[in-house]
């Protein structure tokens, strides 16, 4: 996550933003298909040219983890993350929707 995100400020309104989200499943945050980056390359299935072109053109970028419900180590579940709707929602209350970009 960008500090942008993090640490909202006027600058944001002249300034753009990426919000990145992958899909169902095992996928983690920054993968849009394992199958993929073990099949293809990690250029088309990841995130990764997407987040290299954001930093090039100084665009803040937020990666979503909507996958990752409880740590796979203790068990313990991580909040505001039950499924992927309730997860989505609150990181855009809690990050985007403060962040006021253009």
């Amino acid at each position: 996550m960008s500090k942008e995100f993090v640490n909202p400020s006027e600058e944001n309104k002249s300034k753009k933003a990426l919000v990145l989200i992958q899909g169902t499943g095992a996928v983690r945050a920054g993968i849009w298909a394992r199958s993929v980056c073990i099949n293809e390359n990690l250029e088309k299935g990841s995130m990764l040219p997407f987040l290299d072109l954001c930093h090039e053109k100084d665009i803040a970028v937020l990666v979503m983890n909507p996958n990752y419900n409880s740590d796979p180590t203790t068990g313990i579940s991580v909040p505001h993350n039950m499924d992927m709707g309730e997860h989505a929602c609150f990181v855009w209350d809690k990050y985007v929707e403060p962040s006021h970009f253009e």
